[in-house]
């Protein structure tokens, strides 16, 4: 099994440029958490509940550095006034705590929140962009090596693989007034889908402006039904005819009882 994740696709730019090799034969919008601080889908919360199969509330750790600097970039605030000095790198996805289905079923991961993606390093790129140190050019440049390498991983990788791309997310926020920048990205995107033939794609979320919309976005040719983010792991479970837990119906029914 296949599985392609962008961060931040939106389903209505992808049905709008006809986006074929990313509408598959199913494919629609994707309930995801709210997160309360923000008041929209934060993505630590959104992968979470896509690896285990329930929400537990999560943020990013540290201050919120990261979300203050992008409102900045929003409200048009010139780059000249420092805003990377906002845009630390200490901020990241908080410790791995759980099991996910990619322990519990075997996949390999290129990238993935959690296991492998470096969101300091990214977030470091990004700071030297807005402080002035790289130009706009070297940093869309470093994007694309990025996902030239990702790109190259998964392409190397057999068997059961799930794939995560954050360039988009942080494509939409920086650039949401350049939108040829983002229709390039989303181009790269379908050619890749394409050219790797996902069983399943899946964002967890979408962007409008800069900002975060609220529903996620999945695709599959596969003839099954998605719902919700959380309806992933036993769907893979089910289609690799593994039988797994539903940890969200036992931990409603151990709380109907008082025992969490």
């Amino acid at each position: 099994m296949k599985v392609l994740c962008i961060d931040s696709m939106d389903y209505r730019v992808v049905e709008k440029m006809g986006l074929k090799n990313l509408l598959s034969k199913h494919h629609g919008q994707l309930e995801v958490p709210i997160n309360k601080r923000v008041k929209q889908p934060l993505s630590p919360d959104v992968w979470r509940a896509f690896l285990t199969g329930v929400h537990k509330p999560v943020d990013f750790t540290g201050d919120p550095q990261l979300l203050k600097a992008l409102e900045f970039v929003r409200a048009r605030v010139p780059l000249k006034l420092g805003l990377g000095k906002r845009f630390k790198a200490e901020k990241d996805y908080p410790e791995k705590d759980f099991i996910g289905f990619i322990e519990e079923l075997g996949f390999k991961e290129v990238n993935f929140p959690y296991y492998s993606f470096d969101f300091p390093r990214l977030a470091s790129y990004t700071s030297a962009w807005l402080d002035g140190g790289l130009t706009e050019n070297d940093f869309l440049d470093w994007m694309f090596s990025e996902f030239r390498k990702e790109r190259e991983e998964m392409f190397g990788l057999e068997g059961d693989v799930a794939a995560y791309f954050p360039q988009l997310d942080t494509i939409q926020h920086c650039f949401w007034k350049t939108p040829e920048i983002i229709d390039r990205w989303y181009n790269y995107f379908n050619t890749l889908a394409g050219e790797w033939q996902p069983d399943f794609i899946m964002s967890d979320h979408g962007a409008e402006k800069g900002v975060h919309s609220m529903k996620g976005f999945w695709s599959s040719a596969l003839d099954v039904e998605v719902v919700s983010v959380t309806d992933f792991r036993l769907l893979f479970a089910r289609l690799l005819r593994v039988d797994l837990v539903n940890r969200g119906e036992v931990k409603k029914r151990l709380r109907d009882l008082g025992y969490v």
